[in-house]
């Protein structure tokens, strides 16, 4: 029996400390959030060019695609302020009246610059042959992390001064930080263009150029978290 209350007893006392040590762990403790934000100017265009052949003998269909992709990609090539990549190379059957009446094959080029003239005089010679599925703008990586590390490092002191505020505000000598996170968001979206129907060089010389306007996007660097006054 005293063995029984023995054990009760050392419990009921573990129970006890865990129980203070889970009262201390959130006493006095506020959560909040800052933001540090900022636009920048995008600078980076992206185009993704796309060839697309549908008819009866596979064999044909690939030798055509194939060879448009080679052309495309030996253009893209010659400029040294292009960056260029293969993408989605597709095969599925063509139907028509729920009958299969051959196979259509098609593989997307994506294109990329910061020099806007250069992509737009590339982008003109490939529609002889393809078609320009869609485009969008973006910030260069080097250029955005900068901007990142200036954000985070004004978010962050924001944070502080914050946290400094609260403790003053409520009476207390003194804080020390729980916990803190960082998230960063931005709100570059894709601007997609109508897909042009594969044009012979003499139709293109006659339409006229796009107009691309790169725009500005928002990043917003959040610095979230807990502090501990004492």
């Amino acid at each position: 029996m005293k063995n029984l209350l023995l054990i009760a007893t050392l419990f009921l006392a573990s129970f006890s400390a865990a129980q203070a040590q889970d009262d201390h762990a959130t006493y006095n403790q506020v959560n909040f959030s800052v933001t540090a934000q900022a636009e920048i100017s995008n600078d980076i265009l992206v185009i993704m060019m796309r060839a697309h052949e549908k008819g009866r003998d596979l064999q044909t269909l690939s030798d055509k695609i194939n060879n448009t992709m080679a052309w495309a990609v030996k253009l893209a090539k010659r400029s040294d302020v292009i960056k260029s990549q293969t993408r989605n190379y597709q095969t599925s059957p063509w139907y028509e009246k729920s009958k299969q009446k051959g196979w259509q094959i098609s593989q997307s080029l994506s294109l990329s610059s910061s020099d806007i003239e250069a992509i737009s005089d590339l982008m003109e010679q490939l529609q002889t042959r393809m078609q320009v599925q869609s485009s969008n703008y973006q910030v260069s990586p080097e250029k955005l992390e900068q901007l990142t590390e200036n954000l985070t490092q004004a978010a962050l002191q924001k944070f502080s001064q914050r946290a400094s505020s609260i403790s003053q505000t409520l009476g207390s000598e003194k804080y020390k930080i729980v916990k803190i996170q960082l998230h960063s968001s931005g709100n570059n979206h894709p601007r997609p263009m109508m897909a042009m129907e594969s044009m012979r060089s003499a139709s293109v010389k006659s339409v006229a150029a796009p107009t691309f306007e790169a725009g500005t996007q928002k990043v917003t660097i959040t610095a979230s978290g807990t502090i501990e006054l004492q």
